[in-house]
C-alpha cells in the first residue's frame, strides 16, 4: 500500500512540475521463468517504459506451486514468505524511486543506464536472495512431513513414527548443535553426532538408534522426490554411517513356548472384552496376522473350500494367502467372522494381564545397548508381551514346522528375506500345505 501511495505521489508531483503534457507510465512484472527439466524456477523481472523493455533475473529459484503469479509474491505455504515477499517489496521501491525521481527532473532514462541501476540494486543482494533458498534441514524435513502427512499412501503409525523423528532433528539442531544445519552439511561426522545425540539426549537404544537413522534418510530422500532440494548426496553418507556405527540391530523378541501357549489357551477371562482380547491374541497365534489386519478379515475373503484367508494387507499392500486351521476356523464363526478388535492399547493391556494371569511371570534378562552404553535389566515376561508375539509365534513355529522361508513369508506378507531375518534367527526351520501342517503339529486341528 505505502508503494502505492508513493507511486501516486510521484505521479502528482510530475504532472504539477512539469510541461509534459503525456506521462508514460513505467510497467513492472515479477513471472517465473519456465525451463523444460527444472525443478525450480527462477523468478524474473519485466520493465517496460517509454518504448524500452529490460527483463532480468532477480536471483531467487522457486517452485511452480510456491509462486502467486497473478499478485506477484509468494505464497503463504512456503515457509519465509514474509522475508522474501519483503525482499521483493524492497526491490520494487527502489526501482519506483529511480524511475519516478529522473521523471520528476525530466530527465529520460535509457536501456542502458535502467540496466546498470538495476544490476547495481540486485547484485549487492544475490547472494543474499539466494540464500532465501537455503531450507534448514528441520524446515525441509517439516515439509516433508506435512505433505505425507496428507497422503493415503502413508499408515497413521508410519506417520506418527516420522513425526517424532522430525521432533528429533528440530530438537539437534535447536538444543545440540545450537545452529542452522543445511542439506549440504550432511556428512558422515554430523550423523554421528546425531546418533550420540540419541543416545545421550534421548536414551534411545541401537535399534531405535538404527531406525531414526535410516527415518532421517527416508525423509530426506522424500524432499528429494518432492522437489524440496536438488541436493541428493547425502544417500552414501548415512550407509556408510550406519556400517561404521557397528548397531546392534538384533531382536530380543521371543516365541511364546508350548507350555506358555497352553497356560494361555486354557485361561478363562474373567469379562467379555478379556475374552475378546484373548481370542484376538490367539487369532494372531494361528494366522500370524498384524493388529490393523485383524479388522479387515470378512466372511468373503475365506475360501471354505480349501480353508485358506486370501486379502491385502493393509501396511503394505501385499496380497497374503494364509491358512486357516480349524482353531482359528472356530474363532471367527464365534464372531461371525467379524472381530470386534479392541483399540491397539488396549489390546496390548488386555494380552499383557491375560499373560500375568496366565502364570507367564518368569523373570527374564533385557540388554540395554546404547552404542557405547549398556546394562543387563530383569523384568517380568508377561510385561514384554504384546499383540506382536501372536504374529512373531506363528512365524516361527512355521519355520520349525519344515515350511520353507518363502512360503512362511507368503503368508506373512515379508517384502524381502532382510526384514524375515529376526523370525529366522528365533526358530531354525512346502507350499502352504506346510504352513498348515505345522500349525497344525504344533497347535493341534482342534482346541475346544
Amino acid at each position: 500500500m505505502l508503494n502505492k501511495l508513493l507511486n501516486i505521489l510521484f505521479f502528482f508531483v510530475i504532472l504539477h512540475t512539469s510541461n509534459i503534457k503525456v506521462v508514460k507510465i513505467m510497467r513492472m512484472n515479477f513471472y517465473l521463468l519456465k525451463m523444460a527439466g527444472r525443478k525450480l524456477y527462477p523468478i524474473q523481472i519485466s520493465l517496460s517504459w517509454d518504448g524500452n523493455r529490460i527483463q532480468k533475473t532477480i536471483g531467487l529459484s522457486v517452485k511452480e506451486g510456491e509462486f502467486d503469479t497473478k499478485r506477484e509474491k509468494f505464497k503463504r505455504n512456503i515457509h519465509n514468505e514474509k522475508e522474501l515477499n519483503s525482499y521483493l517489496e524492497n526491490i520494487k521501491t527502489n526501482i519506483n524511486e529511480y524511475y519516478y525521481n529522473n521523471l520528476a527532473l525530466k530527465k529520460a532514462i535509457s536501456k542502458p543506464e535502467f540496466l546498470s541501476f538495476l544490476n547495481n540494486l540486485l547484485q549487492p543482494e544475490e547472494n543474499n536472495a539466494q540464500n532465501f533458498n537455503r531450507r534448514t534441514i528441520p524446515e525441509i524435513v517439516s515439509d516433508v512431513l506435512e505433505r505425507i502427512s496428507n497422503s493415503p499412501e502413508f499408515q497413521h503409525s508410519t506417520i506418527k513414527k516420522y513425526r517424532t523423528n522430525v521432533n528429533y532433528i528440530i530438537s539437534f539442531q535447536k538444543d545440540e548443535l545450537k545452529k542452522k544445519i543445511f542439506i549440504e552439511d550432511v556428512n558422515q561426522d554430523l550423523i554421528k553426532k546425531y546418533a550420540y545425540f540419541l543416545s545421550l539426549k534421548k536414551n534411545l537404544q541401537d535399534p531405535s538408534i538404527h531406525k531414526s537413522i535410516k527415518i532421517f534418510s527416508t525423509l530426506l530422500n522424500k524432499a528429494f522426490e518432492f522437489s524440496f532440494t536438488d541436493n541428493n548426496q547425502h544417500k552414501i553418507h548415512f550407509s556408510n554411517t550406519l556400517r561404521s556405527l557397528n548397531l546392534n540391530t538384533e531382536s530380543q523378541k521371543f516365541a511364546l513356548s508350548n507350555d506358555e501357549f497352553k497356560k494361555i489357551f486354557d485361561y478363562v477371562p474373567s469379562s467379555d472384552i478379556m475374552q475378546i482380547s484373548k481370542d484376538c491374541f490367539l487369532l494372531q497365534i494361528f494366522t500370524g496376522l498384524r493388529y490393523n489386519d485383524l479388522k479387515a478379515i470378512t466372511k468373503e475373503r475365506i475360501d471354505f473350500d480349501n480353508k485358506i484367508l486370501k486379502f491385502q494387507q493393509t501396511k503394505t499392500n501385499n496380497d497374503v494367502i494364509i491358512p486357516l486351521i480349524e482353531p482359528a476356523l472356530q474363532i471367527l464363526e464365534k464372531y461371525y467372522f467379524s472381530l470386534p478388535v479392541p483399540s491397539i492399547k488396549k489390546l496390548n493391556d488386555n494380552i499383557r494381564d491375560i499373560c500375568e494371569n496366565a502364570g507367564l511371570n518368569d523373570t527374564i534378562e533385557r540388554v540395554w545397548k546404547s552404542l557405547n552404553r549398556r546394562k543387563v535389566t530383569k523384568i517380568e515376561k508377561f510385561k514384554v508381551i504384546s499383540n506382536h508375539y501372536g504374529r512373531l509365534t506363528f512365524t516361527v513355529e512355521s519355520l520349525r514346522g519344515g515350511a520353507l522361508d518363502r512360503e512362511v513369508m507368503a503368508s506373512t506378507g515379508h517384502r524381502d528375506s532382510k526384514s524375515f531375518e529376526v523370525y529366522k534367527k528365533i526358530a531354525k526351520p512346502e507350499g502352504i500345505e506346510n504352513v498348515r501342517s505345522a500349525l497344525e503339529k504344533r497347535f493341534g486341528k482342534k482346541n475346544k
